[in-house]
């Protein structure tokens, strides 16, 4: 009903159809029956997904009907001389048409986008506070990032060495990455064996990546982690420049510089982060430092 008094507004004031104070009381009650549309589709769309029981065309049908006689009966009213009289019609068609089209095109591909396509792939539904809260999470994210341009300005030219400058920004970000992870307050956090990952030492760390949630993890728990990173992640126009800045390991330079930058990374005390999913000889990297003592931890 929001998206169709949206809708209907927009529309109006397209054809440049004023509202009044008659026009609001009849037309509300009109555009009442966007409610029991609205209700017939959801329960036809939950009878084919909960019940395999496809009755959504008989709703539709009758949608069509209760519409189109609503259409004619207020539509003949647009004949009328009196301007309020005639508004009230124009408004009515315009709103009912509006409606109409909702329930029909916008309704099912909501349902099917958040519920049944998700099903299929053998996903969870998403809810309405889902939804919500990732949408908050994510601009959280983007303004935060945002904000980070700024800040490395003021630390790029603070007077101090660029190694203690680079520490900041990478405890900045270590906090940051945290205060993004529980930005999602509907989702409960278990951390298991945090014992097992020793950060005294630097340290090259093998972990999954089934989520960009990962990216978010591995940073928060420890400032002096360099995430090896792929060429988009390297040239984010929301990131990128505190990637480049902080020295994360790009991938696209090759094993062999590859190796040499994160050797130098470990001799100034950071441990390496690489997915599994990076694309860069991972073996190879391995095995240039099997030849010296190192530690490898697998997440």
């Amino acid at each position: 009903m929001v998206v169709s008094w949206i809708w209907i507004l927009g529309m109006s004031s397209t054809f440049n159809i004023e509202f009044n104070f008659v026009n609001i009381v009849i037309t509300t009650f009109i555009f009442g029956l966007g409610d029991d549309f609205s209700i017939f589709v959801t329960d036809g769309l939950l009878n084919r997904y909960k019940f395999r029981k496809d009755n959504l065309k008989s709703y539709q049908a009758a949608i069509i009907l209760s519409a189109l006689t609503v259409i004619v009966g207020t539509g003949v009213l647009y004949f009328a001389k009196h301007p309020a009289i005639h508004s009230i019609a124009a408004l009515s068609v315009i709103g009912i048409t509006c409606i109409l089209l909702i329930s029909f095109l916008v309704q099912p591909f909501i349902f099917k986008l958040f519920v049944e396509r998700r099903i299929k792939n053998g996903h969870n539904p998403i809810s309405f506070l889902q939804l919500f809260m990732s949408v908050f999470c994510f601009t959280y994210f983007i303004v935060g990032c945002l904000t980070f341009y700024p800040v490395l300005l003021l630390i790029s030219l603070f007077p101090a060495p660029v190694k203690i400058k680079r520490k900041a920004v990478n405890f900045i970000v270590s906090k940051f990455s945290a205060s993004v992870l529980y930005s999602g307050i509907h989702v409960k956090k278990k951390f298991y064996n945090l014992d097992q990952l020793d950060f005294k030492k630097p340290s090259i760390i093998i972990a999954n990546h089934s989520s960009f949630l990962d990216i978010m993890i591995m940073l928060m728990l420890n400032r002096k982690v360099i995430i090896m990173a792929k060429d988009w992640v390297y040239r984010s126009p929301l990131f990128g420049l505190v990637v480049r800045y902080v020295g994360y390991i790009f991938s696209e330079d090759g094993t062999e510089d590859n190796i040499t930058n994160i050797k130098a990374k470990m001799d100034e005390g950071y441990s390496i982060m690489i997915f599994r999913k990076a694309r860069v000889h991972l073996m190879e990297i391995l095995i240039a430092f099997i030849k010296e003592p190192f530690i490898l931890q697998k997440n």
